[in-house]
């Protein structure tokens, strides 16, 4: 039996589908997806098993705005692109890399991040400073697409080893993933390219109000956004186009499209029970450990180890996420793709210690607050799987009205970038398919 899920003020299209396309989650890549379907005059549901936002969720403590571990939006890419096309403006800030520091052996070295600083440090020989500037500007003219296929590692192969180090902070940095053998360098590439040309802001808040803001113009071009509703399977109609999606408790919506924009390829199979073609080109999932420090006083610094997979970044004042005069600093080790972080009290204790070593002291501290596991992203572009392009495409499922949409789908960016890019690809393959059929929406 047929149930909807719609208001009583909304009726199913002359097809009798609830709507044109649903999307199964409320993060970055479902609203992506929504937004650019509904903008077409689609009708268009989102059902999200929690709330708007997915891993962009913002939490609250007594004025301190906490995401889920550090997120920073890049400037002048897809999602900041997908924002501008929608009219939406996020107020925030650039971090504050005057007051950098550089981690090597457990010792901190005061240290701007400008060529002019670098080729000045004392953590390099006059060589090999000059060495790292070339590569830097190198870095900034390149091609990205001409390296995919080689790892970052092979890339760096002939690179003296504390030259190389930099280049592998300024990697880990920007794709949040720890990886040098297996990383495409095209994509880690990119990203760098991404990272020390336009930047990142940190966004007044967090990245709730972004959400909210993506969620709220579904809504205004006529979407419908349901939460605390958990989809159970997603299934192609048997003789015919579109598709059941089927609720926990036993209701069935009928779309005449879906996009499945939550979780990772085992979620896109469980929900289908389909294979995701490429997924082995594709890392294990990108995890990380990420330690909040709410401060009641402003330290504006950022902390790099050069030696270890570990960053530190304050998110305020550089942005307004902590009361008047307070700051708040992001503490992560990035987790190699698939392994397990150490225990919970020692991993604790190294970020802790390693915002030590950053001149944070605990007299500055108000509340901290762990997290031990965090999901990154679902998967990162390895070389042997052909970088970017060899991503799973939207289309991976092999059904014809199911696509998906992630940190982990299609040709384009990574991380939220990623997300956004691949929801309107997904978006826009299900209207280019309606359209083929004459579908006309209510």
């Amino acid at each position: 039996m047929h149930v909807s899920t719609r208001d009583h003020s909304s009726h199913p299209g002359p097809d009798g589908t609830d709507a044109d396309l649903i999307v199964v989650g409320a993060g970055v890549a479902g609203l992506a997806a929504a937004m650019t379907a509904a903008a077409t005059g689609r009708r268009t549901l989102v059902v999200d098993a929690h709330g708007v936002g997915g891993r962009g969720r913002t939490a609250d403590h007594h004025g301190w705005s906490l995401n889920v571990g550090p997120h920073a939006l890049y400037r002048r890419a897809a999602l900041e692109q997908l924002l501008d096309r929608h009219g939406i403006v996020c107020a925030g800030g650039m971090p504050a890399t005057d007051d950098a520091w550089l981690v090597r052996d457990g010792a901190a070295h005061p240290q701007r991040l400008s060529p002019g600083a670098i080729a000045r440090t004392s953590l390099l020989g006059r060589r090999d400073r000059l060495r790292l500037l070339a590569l830097l500007a190198r870095v900034q003219r390149l091609d990205p697409e001409r390296h995919v296929g080689r790892s970052l590692a092979d890339w760096l192969r002939e690179v003296p080893v504390p030259v190389r180090q930099f280049v592998e902070m300024f990697a880990r940095v920007g794709t949040y993933t720890h990886a040098p053998e297996v990383l495409d360098a095209g994509a880690a590439l990119r990203q760098v390219q991404l990272a020390v040309g336009p930047g990142v802001r940190y966004l007044d808040g967090g990245w709730a109000t972004m959400l909210d803001a993506m969620a709220s113009r579904v809504r205004s071009l006529g979407g419908e956004i349901r939460t605390g509703v958990e989809v159970s399977a997603v299934r192609s109609l048997a003789g015919g186009p579109g598709v059941e999606v089927h609720l926990a408790g036993g209701t069935v919506v009928l779309a005449t499209g879906a996009v499945i924009a939550t979780g990772g390829p085992d979620t896109a199979s469980r929900l289908t029970g389909r294979p995701v073609v490429g997924v082995e080109r594709l890392t294990p999932p990108v995890t990380a450990s990420a330690l909040d420090l709410c401060l009641t006083r402003a330290v504006p610094r950022v902390a790099f180890a050069l030696d270890e997979p570990l960053y530190l970044s304050a998110h305020a004042p550089a942005a307004r996420l902590a009361p008047a005069g307070g700051g708040l600093v992001s503490v992560l080790r990035y987790h190699a793709p698939g392994a397990d972080p150490a225990p919970a009290d020692i991993a604790r204790g190294e970020l802790r210690a390693f915002a030590t070593t950053a001149g944070i002291v605990g007299r500055d501290v108000a509340h901290e607050r762990y997290l031990h596991r965090v999901v990154v992203a679902h998967g990162a572009p390895t070389a042997a799987g052909g970088g970017l392009p060899g991503r799973p495409q939207v289309d991976c499922l092999g059904l014809p009205d199911v696509v998906v949409a992630g940190d982990w789908v299609g040709p384009t960016g990574l991380l939220a970038d990623a997300s956004a890019a691949s929801g309107v690809e997904a978006a826009e393959t299900v209207c280019r398919r309606l359209d083929e059929r004459g579908t006309i929406a209510a």
